[in-house]
C-alpha cells in the first residue's frame, strides 16, 4: 500500500471536522465527479483510518469530552420530559372529568406556565430543552428530539442487541428502554 500522501492527510483533517466523506475529499482536492469513492475508499485504507482516530482522539483531549460525559449528554435528552419545564392545569372540567373536545378547547382552558426559576431546574432538564418561546396560542417549550438519542445510546450500551425480548411490544416502550439502558449503564445486562 502507497505511504499516506499530504492530500490524503488534509481529507484525514476535513474528515474530522465534518464526518462527510464527500465533502471532505472535495476539500481535499479530489474531484467532485469521483469525491464520493475517493472519500469511501480512503476510509477503507488503514493508514488514513489510523490517522483519522488519531485526530479525533487529539481532539477530544483538546475539548477535553470524554466517552462518558457524551453518554450523560445523550441520556439527558433520551430521558427529558417536558413536564419538568413546565406546569399543565386546569383544564375544563365538567362533573369532575376532564372535557376536551379538540386541542383549541384544551389549550383555550388551560393553564400552562413555566416552572417557577426558584425550582432550579436540573441541567439534564435545561439541556433538553431546545426552545422556549410565546406562540400564538401562547407559551411554546420546544425539546429536542429524543429519538436520536435513544437510539444512539442504546447502540452505545448494546441494549439493541444479545437480549431477549419476551414481548416485543416492549422495545417501543419508552420506560423500558429506560430500564434496560439503567441497567446497562449500571452494569447489570439483560436483568
Amino acid at each position: 500500500m502507497p505511504k499516506i500522501t499530504d492530500k490524503m492527510l488534509r481529507f484525514c483533517e476535513e474528515y474530522v471536522a465534518t464526518l462527510n466523506a464527500k465533502e471532505s475529499a472535495i476539500a481535499a482536492g479530489y474531484a467532485k465527479a469521483s469525491a464520493a469513492d475517493h472519500g469511501w475508499k480512503l476510509l477503507k485504507r488503514p493508514d488514513v483510518a489510523a490517522e483519522v482516530a488519531r485526530l479525533q482522539a487529539e481532539c477530544r483531549e483538546r475539548m477535553e469530552i470524554s466517552t462518558d460525559a457524551v453518554v450523560l449528554e445523550l441520556a439527558r435528552l433520551a430521558f427529558s420530559d417536558v413536564t419538568d419545564v413546565i406546569k399543565f392545569g386546569p383544564f375544563p372540567t365538567e362533573n369532575g372529568k376532564i372535557q376536551v373536545r379538540n386541542l383549541n378547547d384544551a389549550l383555550a382552558g388551560a393553564h400552562i406556565e413555566l416552572k417557577d426559576a426558584s425550582e432550579n431546574l436540573a441541567k439534564n432538564v435545561t439541556a433538553a430543552i431546545a426552545e422556549i418561546s410565546m406562540g400564538p396560542h401562547g407559551l411554546k417549550v420546544k425539546m429536542h428530539p429524543k429519538e436520536g438519542a435513544i437510539d444512539k445510546l442504546g447502540r452505545h450500551l448494546g441494549v439493541f442487541v444479545d437480549h431477549k425480548v419476551d414481548d416485543p411490544r416492549a422495545l417501543h416502550d419508552v420506560e423500558e428502554i429506560k430500564r434496560r439502558l439503567i441497567l446497562k449503564m449500571k452494569g447489570r445486562g439483560n436483568e
